[in-house]
């Protein structure tokens, strides 16, 4: 077998190394090692939650991105709980699989029956650095990742998280994979359970009521000095010293 003959298993996360254990393999061969990302080509601007929340959203339109989940959520915070100074932003389209269409028309059904589609600005498929920019006028990234149907996940964390934090920007995700990782504490950003669009709308309720407050400084830091890739490289060489040894 595969776990027999090879020395060692490297993954990017604890989720993915139980995977790996629930089919046998030995955890003691198991490595993990987080991924980076080269923060020294992301900007960095301070964000404020005082005033409108505007949100970002960014991914192919698929189900494990979960972005159906974050609309239902928004519309509950704009129409139900009154969180009317928001503006959201969504990067990204269909990778134009039959799926991935219908996927799309259900997001844009959504928008149009919950009556938001004022507050909802499409912005389509975007470089690395257009994003990057685009994000330096939002105070937001929702991320609301799910285990789709088919069993399909982020597997570890979206990198893109990474690059939001490191640019200042708070986070509200999902309990997913390995995202929780990431949003270590509730200083970097706020986690709901998947699929849970009522706790989307409180955690943006909260935002916008001032409840929940961030500090960008505090959250950039965290991401530069944690997961840049000089750090992650020298967490990489010493494994497979390790290994080798």
């Amino acid at each position: 077998m595969l776990f027999e003959r090879c020395t060692a298993f490297l993954v990017e996360g604890p989720f993915m190394k139980q995977s790996l254990v629930k089919r046998g393999c030995p955890p003691e061969k198991i490595y993990v090692h987080a991924l980076g990302t080269d923060v020294e080509r992301i900007p960095y601007k301070q964000r404020h939650l005082n005033g409108r929340l505007k949100i970002l959203m960014a991914g192919r339109f698929t189900e494990k991105k979960g972005m159906v989940y974050a609309i239902e959520g928004i519309a509950k915070a704009y129409n139900d709980l009154q969180c009317k100074d928001m503006a959201v932003t969504i990067i990204g389209d269909s990778d134009g699989s039959e799926q991935s269409e219908k996927y799309k028309t259900l997001m844009m059904d959504l928008i149009s029956e919950n009556k938001i589609d004022h507050i909802i600005h499409w912005v389509g498929m975007k470089s690395y650095e257009e994003m990057m920019q685009i994000a330096l006028d939002h105070n937001l990234f929702l991320n609301p990742s799910v285990t789709a149907a088919d069993g399909d996940c982020e597997g570890g964390y979206p990198v893109v998280l990474l690059d939001m934090l490191a640019s200042g920007m708070p986070v509200a995700s999902t309990v997913h994979c390995d995202i929780p990782e990431v949003i270590s504490d509730a200083r970097l950003g706020i986690l709901s359970k998947e699929r849970d669009s009522d706790g989307i709308a409180r955690v943006l309720q909260d935002i916008v009521i001032g409840k929940t407050t961030f500090d960008s400084r505090v959250i950039s830091d965290h991401i530069r000095n944690t997961f840049n890739w000089g750090v992650k490289g020298a967490e990489l060489a010493a494994i497979y010293e390790q290994v080798m040894r």
